[in-house]
């Protein structure tokens, strides 16, 4: 499970995030996150983490897992970026046939 403090680490990080090209294949996870079908669930999730409002939080990730509107990603996922919308990326496992998941920019990086 992403740990709280994790996901506002990466919430400092996303404001230094690279600007990837679109559509790239040369990504992985570096830092597990919720990537979710809609983008308002993380911003929803952002906004609870900013205001530290942890109840709010763990409620929002859990519904998003529970609905199946959010998947969790882990560490070293290869993934490639469909879209791009303030800060959000718009993931898909490079060996998945499923729709893209939005996720914090920060939580990607270039294999080593």
């Amino acid at each position: 499970m992403v740990r709280a403090n994790t996901l506002a680490i990466a919430l400092v990080i996303l404001v230094t995030a690279s600007q990837q090209a679109v559509g790239e294949t040369s990504h992985v996870i570096v830092h597990e996150d919720l990537g979710c079908l809609n983008q308002d669930h993380n911003r929803r999730m952002l906004r609870a983490a900013v205001e530290e409002d942890w109840e709010a939080f763990m409620k929002l990730y859990s519904e998003g897992l529970a609905s199946g509107d959010c998947i969790e990603w882990k560490l070293d996922t290869k993934v490639r970026v469909e879209d791009r919308s303030g800060g959000l990326v718009c993931l898909t496992a490079l060996d998945s046939t499923e729709p893209c998941r939005w996720s914090l920019g920060a939580s990607i990086g270039t294999p080593k």
